[in-house]
């Protein structure tokens, strides 16, 4: 047994973690198991989303209620190739069509902040989307279908920005820290002046812990609100490495600020009072500590 937010005992839930063994949704198997939860981590081994007949047989067979939290997907890619949008559609579109709604309590589905593109304005939960990438365009359509299906389910769609930590070595953080280590200097297309929010993937697990206890129906983005230019970024990793950074300036075709800055207002407000994220400082330290291991 587990208890809400006023303390109260309540009935302890399955909760299916859909990618559960990548990046993000291994984080938050990790962290649920840590904190007591009836948590499955659903692999494409146990269940290939991009396989119609194996995620209906999949669904079929499961005897609980449950939470869904939707970490499955395809990541960006450098070549933004087509195949991103079609799997990524096709995995949520499957899962729609395999699962019974009324077993399922809640959905919580990661999505991304490139849904927006690059506008101008600071971002909120009522800028229109404008995505500019196919991975934006999939996850959006991913939305779409899911709040579509799931009409009497809460589906809390979480937007992402750029997210580091644990053991990944493919995201910006982490790329920059290998940069810096091993060659002293990185490259930077543009003039380092665009702003970024990056988040501490164990900050996305406690918001996701927090859904899970207290659904939510709608776009929450999933900020800091506190975004720093790459050269900003770039000097705070120098310091933690005690190096400092030899930055190498590439040109770039996209004319004018390309940044991403949000007001994360809603967030705070849904999110206990005690909540807040770690910042980039002290979430690139741990990075740093576990490399030394």
């Amino acid at each position: 047994m587990e208890k809400d937010k006023n303390g109260c005992q309540r009935e302890q839930i399955k909760i299916l973690v859909l990618g559960g063994t990548g990046f993000i949704g291994g984080a938050i198997t990790r962290y649920l198991l840590g904190r007591g939860g009836d948590v499955l981590a659903v692999s494409s081994k146990d269940c290939d989303l991009l396989d119609e007949a194996q995620t209906q047989s999949y669904f079929s067979s499961l005897q609980e209620d449950y939470v869904v939290v939707f970490t499955s997907g395809v990541v960006r890619q450098k070549d933004g190739g087509r195949h991103i949008l079609y799997k990524n559609i096709n995995m949520v579109k499957n899962f729609c069509e395999a699962v019974d709604p009324t077993r399922i309590k809640s959905v919580i589905y990661l999505s991304t902040c490139d849904v927006y593109g690059r506008p101008p304005e600071i971002i909120t939960e009522q800028t229109l989307p404008h995505p500019t990438n196919y991975y934006g365009i999939g996850k959006l359509t991913g939305e779409y279908l899911l709040e579509a299906a799931m009409t009497n389910v809460p589906v809390t769609i979480l937007r992402l920005p750029g997210i580091y930590g644990g053991n990944n070595r493919q995201n910006t953080i982490a790329v920059l820290l290998d940069q810096l280590r091993q060659k002293g200097h990185v490259r930077v297309y543009g003039d380092g002046s665009d702003r970024r929010d990056y988040v501490y993937v164990e900050d996305v697990c406690r918001v996701v812990e927090t859904f899970i206890g207290t659904p939510y129906k709608g776009v929450v983005n999933v900020a800091t609100g506190q975004s720093l230019t790459i050269n900003e970024i770039i000097h705070i990793l120098g310091r933690l490495l005690n190096q400092p950074p030899e930055i190498e300036y590439v040109h770039r075709e996209q004319a004018g600020p390309q940044d991403l800055v949000f007001d994360n207002r809603l967030l705070t407000s849904l999110m206990p009072k005690d909540f807040s994220f770690t910042p980039l400082e002290e979430g690139a330290k741990i990075y740093i500590y576990i490399e030394a291991e």
